[in-house]
């Protein structure tokens, strides 16, 4: 049963992605022209995409493992319920895609490539880099020697609310953040 709950919840989200139908902070956005709101709709989607991509990158190792486990009570591989994540993200991607896409029909041609060209390069880094995390951690707490887990936690999720990204991704991405810093 709770197995079955992680795949609804995977499915789930990636149902509502499709219409947008996501709850999220749209007073700092809205107070942007309609450009500017693009602007911040297609960075805000982007780190959720550099997000997912890290997910998935990651259940490469998680995956596996969890396939020499099983469930105490119905003796389920495990490897079955952890899919649900890698699955999950791979079915939130391409509305995400697609909306990053219609946004960019907003902005000019030569502000499309200005936007465009710096995430590819982050989404290839994340894919590509051996050791990205670390890079990133250590640039933080070399900048941040004293930075604790809430602290870190609440900074990540304020700015993704104020960049316009759902409240619940906004809270993952917080959560994803500290996890990977600490």
């Amino acid at each position: 049963p709770r197995s079955r709950f992680v795949w609804f919840l995977a499915l789930g989200a990636a149902c509502a992605m499709h219409p947008r139908e996501r709850t999220s902070l749209d007073y700092f956005a809205t107070r942007f022209g309609r450009q500017g709101r693009a602007v911040m709709t297609v960075l805000s989607t982007a780190l959720m995409i550099a997000c997912f991509l890290f997910i998935i990158q990651l259940s490469l190792t998680l995956v596996p493992n969890g396939a020499l486990q099983t469930s105490p009570s119905l003796n389920l591989n495990l490897g079955y319920v952890f899919a649900a994540i890698p699955a999950g993200a791979l079915l939130i991607l391409p509305p995400m895609i697609r909306n990053v896409w219609r946004e960019l029909g907003e902005i000019g041609l030569a502000s499309r490539f200005l936007v465009l060209l710096p995430l590819a390069a982050l989404a290839a880094w994340i894919l590509l880099a051996p050791d990205a995390v670390g890079t990133v951690r250590a640039a933080v707490l070399g900048v941040f020697p004293n930075l604790n887990m809430g602290l870190a936690l609440l900074v990540v999720f304020l700015i993704a609310i104020i960049a316009g990204v759902p409240i619940g991704m906004a809270l993952a991405v917080g959560a994803f953040a500290t996890a990977l810093l600490f």
